[in-house]
Formats: structure tokens, C-alpha cells, sequence
């Protein structure tokens, strides 16, 4: 029968807090799983993450398991802060730039590499479809699907100069989706032909160490989720036992797997369906369970033992493709490369004639109105200390992503008689109330200046403004380059990723 190792193998596990905890250390040092991914729970500080690492290494020195972590840039970043934080995909997507695309992966996988991991859970090479997709909005590169090969496939190549794996997500393509598989069962409507045609092509281009597979039920193909779907793994990415990428599951554990079936079944049907590391990222009796089940199915020859050493060589020879620590990350490197892409991504939708550089008279001033931007309450950004700085009779306010009616009235009151109002929105296609606020604004100021910091879809609404600028990031260095723009230090030199309404 097969062992409870052989069958940990195929597991990558996550776990809780920000040490090596018990379970930790006998999921690696005594049933041997293949791999342990690295959660936003699991970083205290770049020292902390590094120091478990070694740790982890220590106890499997022969054969050390993959250690993982979403590093996509943008608003999927597990380390790094400030002006090293990468602006993301879209704004790469803005660049038209493989040069730079490339270099963020390299910068990446050397980032990861100083501190002991060795794999990214990155490029994302889904091809956003339209507006209605919130579940991957800045990740995409844009809607292009030629564009997303182009870049995702710079990425990788970075990462594997960078001495790191890299992982292609979600095949074959979480941008048709309008629900979010962490909470919902996500149903796709399109056919193979539309899907081979625009989603999968990123994917099949890419040239990924790792491909993970959306937990989305393609409907036309398989009203399961694409995780347990031999018809979506072996039928659209191919059933060649010598593929040169391996097959990785999102979390098991998402509501749209789990509100389906057990965590053990789905594992099970994913290897059995042409996966090839489980990937569960709660608790020991989780993966107990799965061990379990999986010794059992392959007993039982539901998942035939051949295809058990298939998958264990692709999984070899993935980790054979790791690199050394070199010790090669600059911070200075990554700040200034956050700092080109950014600016090469700021994108002018609409600015009237002569608006550019703002000049504002003697005695006239700027005011600033930010919405908080999600995950973050820590008062205004950098951008309007930015502003401050260049401009000494700079005034601000914070509001709400979906502003209320009172902080729609205390903006409008605020920005009363000032020459330039900017309104620094975020995603306002999916936040009316962001529309409303501006053209209060608009009604009391001189000119209005709208930034948005996410996807530029609602962007066309916003009529009222003399300037309309998309920055796809609310990245420390996206911000500045706004701010430069404004000032005139920089052009706008960005290209909408994305086709929308204007």
C-alpha cells in the first residue's frame, strides 16, 4: 500500500501563526509534505519569515519541501513595504513593457529567494474579460490575450533567472467570473472554443514551473469545479505525462469546493482528474484526512499508481530548477524599479487642453479627496504629503470607499472655492457613491482632477472632470508618479490596458 509519505508528498499544507508550530513541524519533519505555503497570517516581518524557513529546511535537509507565497505585486503582496512594493499586473499591462515585466519577476523571485522560499505563486495570466469581474480586477494584465502571454511569459522567464518557480494562476482563467471561489460557487458560461481562443492561450504560452487550476465551474464542459475536472486539467491544459509544468490546486478549503464536497473527496478527484500537489491551507486533521483518503484511492487504484510517479516527477524535477540563494535582493534595486514601472504606467484618459502642469495662482489652493483604500485605515496616503510638498495651500479629507451621504456633503463644503479639487477614487465602476462624490466636488471648485487607483472600467462616468488619470495601484510608487504627473516632472505615458466607456 502506499505510505503515509509517499502520499504527503503531494500535499502542500498551510498553517497558523508565525512560528514553527507543532503541526508544522511533523507535517515536514515526520510525514514529509511536498510544500508549505506562506499566508498574509504567517508574516510578521521579512527577519520572522526567513527565520521559519531555515527552520522548515532544517528539519527535511534531503529533500526540502516547496516554500511558497502569493508575491503578484499589487495588492497580492505578502513582503515588502513603502516604495518596494510592485504596482502589479495592470499597471504592467498600462507599460506595454515585457522588459519591465520581466524584471518584476526577477526582482521577485530574488526578493523570495533572501528569505528561503522558493516558489511564487505568480504570474496571474487570467484574461479579464470586462467590468464585471471584481475576483481578479488590477491582477490581470488587461484584456488582451496576446498582451498577457506576452507579459506573464516575460514574468516567468524573470522569476527562473531570479533562481525561483513560478506558478501560472487561475487556469484556465478566473476572468469571465463575476463570484469570488474564496466565498461562492463560481459558475463560467463559455465554450471550449472561446476558452482555448482567449483564457487558456496565456496559460499554454507562458512557460510556468506550475500551473494552478481555478476552483470556477466551467459549465459547458463540466458543471463541477474545474479542481476535480479531468475534462478541464487533462482536456484543455493536456494529459502528456511529460508535460514540462506541474499541476497545482488553489486552497481545498474555499467555499466553493468545500460547500460542494469534502475536502478529502475533492483531493482525491483533483489527482485522480491529472493534479499534482494538493494545496490545504487549515489544519492537521485536514491533513490527516487527506493523506488518509489518497492512500486509500490509490489502494483501491481509483488513482492508478503509475500516474502517482508521474506526478511525484514532475514535482522532482520542478524542485530540481530551484536556484542558490545568491543574496542578490537590493531594496534600492526594487525601489527603483517600482518607480519606473509606475511611471510608465500612469495613464491620461481625458485632460483638457492646458490643464497640466497644475499652477495655482497666489493665494489659490488645491484640496484633496481620498477614499480609504481597502485594507488600509492609516489616515491619508503619501500622495497628498506629496501634493503638500509642491504645493504649500494643499488641504485633505478621507472618505469611505462607498462614501456617505455626510462625507459626500463635509468633501463638497471642504473643497468650496479651491482651484483644483483631485479626487483620488478607486474602482468607482463598482462604487456608485464614488460618482456622486465627485460631482458634488465638481459643483464647488474650479477644476476636478480624478485618479483612479484600481481597475479604470468607471472611469467614463465621471464626466465633470477636466482630468481623469488611471494609476491601476495604490502602490507607494503609483502615487508619487500620479503626484509627478500633476506636477509636470513626468509625461502620462500609460496605455489602457483594458477597453472601456468613455
Amino acid at each position: 500500500m502506499m505510505t503515509e509519505r509517499e502520499a504527503a508528498a503531494l500535499i502542500m499544507v498551510g498553517f497558523e501563526g508565525t512560528s514553527l508550530s507543532p503541526f508544522l513541524k511533523k507535517a515536514v519533519g515526520e510525514i514529509g509534505v511536498g510544500g508549505v505555503i506562506f499566508l498574509q497570517r504567517n508574516v510578521e516581518s521579512e527577519e520572522q519569515l526567513a527565520s521559519v524557513c531555515r527552520e522548515i529546511l532544517a528539519l527535511s535537509p534531503h529533500e526540502p519541501p516547496l516554500l511558497a507565497i502569493d508575491q503578484e505585486g499589487g495588492r497580492v503582496c505578502r513582503v515588502g513595504r513603502g516604495r518596494a512594493v510592485l504596482p502589479g499586473n495592470m499597471a504592467l499591462g498600462a507599460s506595454r513593457s515585457p522588459d519591465l515585466a520581466g524584471r518584476a519577476g526577477r526582482m521577485t523571485a530574488l526578493q523570495i529567494r533572501d528569505l528561503g522560499l522558493n516558489l511564487v505563486l505568480a504570474p496571474v495570466v487570467d484574461v479579464i474579460s470586462g467590468p464585471g469581474n471584481r475576483v481578479i480586477g488590477t491582477r490581470s494584465y488587461g484584456d488582451d490575450p496576446r498582451m498577457v502571454a506576452e507579459l506573464g511569459r516575460a514574468c516567468a522567464e524573470g522569476i527562473r533567472d531570479g533562481g525561483a518557480l513560478s506558478t501560472a494562476k487561475h487556469f484556465p482563467g478566473l476572468g469571465r467570473a463575476g463570484f469570488d471561489p474564496h466565498h461562492a460557487t463560481t459558475p463560467i458560461d463559455a465554450s471550449q472554443g472561446e476558452l482555448m481562443r482567449i483564457d487558456v492561450r496565456p496559460f499554454r504560452e507562458t512557460g510556468t514551473d506550475f500551473v494552478m487550476i481555478s476552483h470556477a465551474s466551467y459549465t459547458r464542459l463540466d458543471p463541477f469545479p474545474a479542481t476535480v475536472s479531468a475534462r478541464v486539467i487533462n482536456g484543455l491544459l493536456g494529459s502528456d505525462p511529460a508535460r514540462d509544468c506541474a499541476v497545482i490546486s488553489d486552497d481545498l478549503c474555499m467555499k466553493a469546493i468545500s460547500g460542494r464536497m469534502s475536502v478529502e473527496e475533492a483531493a482525491v478527484r483533483f489527482l485522480g482528474a491529472g493534479g499534482d500537489l494538493v494545496l490545504i491551507c487549515e489544519g492537521e486533521e485536514t491533513l490527516e484526512g487527506v493523506t488518509r483518503s489518497v492512500r486509500e484511492a490509490v489502494g483501491k487504484g481509483d488513482i492508478p499508481r503509475e500516474s502517482i510517479r508521474e506526478k511525484r516527477g514532475r514535482l522532482d524535477a520542478a524542485r530540481g530548477r530551484v536556484g542558490g540563494v545568491s543574496g542578490g535582493f537590493s531594496r534600492r534595486e526594487m525601489e527603483e524599479l517600482c518607480r519606473e514601472i509606475a511611471r510608465a504606467s500612469v495613464t491620461a484618459v481625458r485632460v483638457e487642453p492646458g490643464l497640466l502642469p497644475l499652477e495655482p495662482g497666489a493665494g489659490e489652493r488645491i484640496f484633496i479627496v481620498e477614499t480609504r483604500y481597502p485594507g488600509r485605515s492609516d489616515g491619508p496616503s503619501l500622495f497628498a504629503g506629496l501634493l503638500r510638498g509642491r504645493h504649500e495651500r494643499t488641504g485633505s479629507v478621507l472618505v469611505g470607499l462607498s462614501p456617505s451621504e455626510e462625507e459626500i456633503r463635509e468633501a463638497a463644503g471642504k473643497s468650496d472655492g479651491a482651484r483644483y479639487c483631485i479626487f483620488l477614487a478607486h474602482d468607482c465602476r463598482h462604487h456608485a457613491r464614488q460618482l456622486e462624490l465627485s460631482a458634488a466636488v465638481a459643483e464647488k471648485c474650479g477644476d476636478l482632477i480624478c485618479i483612479d487607483t484600481g481597475t479604470p472600467y468607471g472611469l467614463g462616468g465621471l464626466e465633470r472632470a477636466a482630468a481623469v488619470l488611471a494609476t491601476y495601484s495604490y502602490s507607494d510608487a503609483s502615487l508619487e508618479a500620479a503626484a509627478d504627473v500633476l506636477s509636470g516632472k513626468i509625461a502620462a505615458e500609460g496605455t489602457l490596458p483594458v477597453k472601456i466607456r468613455t
